[in-house]
C-alpha cells in the first residue's frame, strides 16, 4: 500500500536499469531499488548470465547438491559470467534500519536455497504476520527431497504454515505440513510457486 516500503534488489546491471526505470516512470515514492544480490553472507559471488534476462543465476555448478542435468545443461546456457555484490538479507535489513517485514518475495533461479540462509534470523524473530513466497526450483538439485525438503522444513519448524502452492495450471492449498513438503519436492521438471505465512 502506500504506507508500506519495498526493498527491491536486483544484482544484474541492466536488470537493474530496467528496475530504476519501472520505478520512476511509475511513479513510485515507497521503493527503493539495491544492485546486489541477496545471499547467505555479505561479500560478491559470480553470476551467470543467459540470453534471457531472467535467466541468472548464482548457483554453483561444482557443488555436489546440483543436479547433474543442470551441470550438463548451464555450460550451454551461459554467456558470461559476471562478479556482482552480495548481502545477507539479515545484515541488509539490520543497515537499513528495518524493524518490521511483512512480506518477502524471492525469484532467483534455484539461490533460493542460500538466500534463505542468510535470513533465517529475520524469519525466526519477525513476528506475525509474515508472508514468504517464492519459486522452488527441484530441476536444480540432485536430491531435492534433502536440499528442498530439509529447507522447508526449518521454515515450517521456525513457524511458518503452509499456504499455496501453484503449479501445473492448479493452486492446491489447505495441505498438511508432510503433505505440503512432500507435493514441493515432486514436481521434477516444473518449478511450483509456494506460499507461506507466519
Amino acid at each position: 500500500g502506500n504506507e508500506g516500503q519495498v526493498y527491491a534488489l536486483e544484482p544484474v546491471p541492466k536488470n537493474f536499469d530496467i528496475l530504476t526505470k519501472n520505478i520512476k516512470v511509475n511513479g513510485y515514492k515507497n521503493v527503493k531499488a539495491y544492485c546486489t544480490a541477496i545471499s547467505s553472507k555479505n561479500g560478491s559471488s559470480k553470476i551467470a548470465l543467459k540470453d534471457e534476462s531472467n535467466l541468472c543465476s548464482m548457483l554453483d555448478i561444482s557443488d555436489e547438491t546440483i543436479s547433474t542435468h543442470l551441470k550438463q545443461k548451464m555450460p550451454e546456457l551461459i554467456r558470461e559470467f559476471i562478479k556482482v555484490d552480495t548481502v545477507s538479507l539479515d545484515e541488509f535489513l539490520d543497515k537499513e534500519k528495518v524493524s518490521q517485514v511483512n512480506l518477502i518475495r524471492m525469484d532467483i533461479e534455484g539461490y533460493e536455497v542460500e538466500a534463505i540462509k542468510g535470513m533465517i534470523n529475520t524469519l525466526k524473530n519477525t513476528p506475525p504476520p509474515l508472508k514468504l513466497f517464492f519459486e522452488v526450483h527441484n530441476i536444480a538439485f540432485n536430491e531435492p527431497e534433502v536440499t528442498i525438503g530439509s529447507l522447508l522444513k526449518q521454515l515450517l519448524t521456525i513457524g511458518f504454515r503452509p499456504k499455496y502452492i501453484i503449479a501445473a495450471n492448479k493452486i492446491l492449498h489447505n495441505m498438511s505440513r508432510n503433505n505440503f513438503i512432500q507435493i514441493v519436492c515432486s514436481y521434477k521438471y516444473e518449478c511450483p510457486i509456494i506460499f507461506l505465512e507466519k
